[in-house]
């Protein structure tokens, strides 16, 4: 194995919008499947993810590549920043963007929010995601932030091991009704750590 962890770049757009579905587990779907005529939920992300000015962006993304192959990605951005742009929220359904105003309306001030984490499922069990976590936190370090955080469904519990293994605690719960049609009717919670 020759892991290379590197920023994300334009070009990876599609991989890193699948993977980024992947991390979801139905979040992607539900707020992005419609939103375009013809266009999935990976085709809408690897636009977002090839443009510059969304926290979707490939500039706010680490790529795990093994012999040239993606094999996981990290997508994070400061906390502070709305996930969605007013523009973006202009064209998703009223009732995705009150869901995701819970998450909006949730502050870790001087954090990093990891917003997706991934890896193929042919190269879990490596450590992968591990390190995708540690160099997001060189990164969070270097420009000056104090902790990273995220959100996680309560229900992922090997996530939530891993995270807490990685120096994560459990910070808040969160429900938002639109969990149970989301396929996790326990709701989400939020976990952070310092670095």
């Amino acid at each position: 194995m020759s892991l290379v962890i590197r920023d994300g770049m334009q070009d990876d757009a599609a991989v890193i919008a699948d993977l980024l579905v992947i991390a979801g587990d139905g979040i992607m779907e539900f707020v992005f499947d419609d939103v375009v005529p013809g266009q999935d939920t990976s085709d809408v992300l690897a636009y977002l993810v090839a443009d510059d000015d969304n926290a979707f962006s490939c500039r706010n993304c680490l790529v795990a590549e093994d012999d040239g192959k993606i094999c996981g990605v990290i997508n994070y951005y400061p906390h502070d920043e709305n996930l969605l742009t007013e523009e973006e929220k202009e064209y998703l359904a009223p009732d995705k963007v009150a869901y995701l105003e819970h998450f909006f309306a949730y502050e870790l001030p001087e954090s990093i929010c990891i917003n997706a984490l991934a890896v193929q499922p042919d190269c879990q069990g490596r450590g992968i995601g591990s390190k995708l976590i540690s160099e997001a936190q060189a990164v969070a370090k270097r420009r000056g932030f104090h902790a990273l955080s995220m959100f996680v469904w309560a229900d992922n519990h090997d996530a939530i091991r891993l995270y807490e293994r990685l120096g994560f605690k459990l910070i808040d719960e969160i429900f938002a009704p639109q969990d149970e049609l989301l396929g996790h009717p326990t709701g989400t919670i939020v976990m952070a750590c310092d670095i």
